[in-house]
């Protein structure tokens, strides 16, 4: 579990400094602009790590947050699948 959870971490991570190179905010109609991108990732990212840490620590909530990581990771591949196969129809 933990190095998968590593692996998708590090690959939403990634994403992300991605899409701050992109002006993903403005791509997506975020609310709040830059302030609600960094806000978000501010949570985001302080969620996950702690639910690494539960990982790591292999507490009795380590599977919830396996299983959070993932979903967000699957959902993030799965909107941006969908955006940029709506931008080719476009």
């Amino acid at each position: 579990m933990d190095r998968w959870y590593t692996a998708t971490l590090l690959s939403l991570i990634i994403h992300q400094i991605d899409a701050a190179y992109w002006y993903e905010w403005d791509m997506f109609h975020v609310p709040g602009g830059i302030q609600g991108f960094l806000l978000f990732n501010v949570l985001a990212a302080g969620l996950l790590l702690h639910g690494y840490r539960q990982v790591v620590l292999a507490t009795h909530q380590a599977r919830r947050y396996a299983w959070l990581c993932g979903g967000i990771g699957a959902l993030t591949a799965l909107l941006h699948a969908g955006s940029a196969g709506f931008k080719v129809i476009q």
